[in-house]
């Protein structure tokens, strides 16, 4: 089959337009769609298993479909691969498999993952510890918007940690992320 199709198969059952209802929730449409290479379809089916929806709840379910789509460059499911891998729901625990994660998903100009990098790179959690990197990586989420790392530069720059110590920095940084309610 046409994984079209069965993505809309899916999404019938899913919402019981115009098909009896199962118990299985679209899951076999969703799982025939993802087996053909679908990455979207892949990332959806995490929900399924994560959430006991259609199918018994299985973290490690959800991580099969996270690793098939991420392993296809889907930047949301390689950003939620290294959550898994950080936390150990799903997989055997590896700050190393986290940090090699979240940077693929970082380096196609994800914030989420961006800030996480800035978190391992400062706390030296499966990479060489280093302030620089984090505030690199910091400052790339924060770029785009991202309250947690906007307040981890203003960190940075009022104690001067791998920047040139800057109060006036600093305040801009804290009332951006204080403008999100941060």
């Amino acid at each position: 089959g046409d994984v079209g199709g069965y993505v809309g198969w899916g999404v019938d059952y899913e919402s019981v337009r115009g098909v009896e209802q199962v118990d299985d929730g679209g899951v076999r449409w969703y799982e025939q769609a993802a087996d053909q290479g679908h990455a979207v379809v892949q990332f959806w089916l995490r929900v399924a298993y994560e959430n006991d929806r259609g199918v018994e709840q299985s973290d490690e379910g959800a991580v099969h479909w996270y690793r098939q789509a991420a392993d296809q460059g889907h930047a949301d499911a390689q950003f939620w691969l290294g959550v898994a891998y950080r936390t150990g729901r799903g997989v055997q625990p590896s700050d190393e498999e986290a940090a090699r994660w979240y940077y693929q998903a970082a380096d196609q100009g994800f914030r989420a993952p961006q800030f996480r990098l800035g978190l391992i790179y400062e706390d030296g959690r499966g990479v060489e510890q280093s302030d620089e990197e984090a505030v690199h990586w910091y400052r790339r989420a924060a770029d785009q918007g991202h309250a947690a790392a906007q307040f981890c530069l203003g960190v940075a720059y009022q104690t001067g940690e791998s920047v040139e110590q800057r109060d006036e920095e600093a305040v801009q940084w804290y009332r951006q992320a204080a403008d999100q309610g941060e």
